[in-house]
């Protein structure tokens, strides 16, 4: 998540290579597997919840990292790093 500057240019890099993706078939299997690590790190992490449907709650919290970080990243709906702290505080308090 875009919380510092660091995480911000990192935030960018990777929405720069997922764009390239469609357009750069070499990226492909690169962006593939960063979703797929995602969605398996989420996967384990609410399923240590004890969520009913981890694999479920998983994909939930991917979209909305995927949506808050794009939405910190460009002016397409800018979001501030509190703003993006709250939201995830919420979803994660609903598990």
């Amino acid at each position: 998540m875009p919380l510092d500057e660091e995480r911000h240019r990192e935030a960018i890099v990777l929405l720069e290579v997922i764009a390239a993706s469609r357009l750069e078939a070499a990226f492909e299997p690169v962006v593939r597997q960063m979703a797929a690590d995602l969605r398996q790190v989420l996967t384990d992490a609410t399923a240590a919840t004890g969520t009913a449907d981890p694999a479920r709650a998983a994909a939930h919290l991917a979209a909305l990292v995927s949506g808050l970080s794009l939405d910190a990243v460009t002016p397409h709906s800018p979001v501030d790093r509190a703003t993006i702290l709250t939201v995830l505080e919420h979803q994660v308090a609903t598990l």
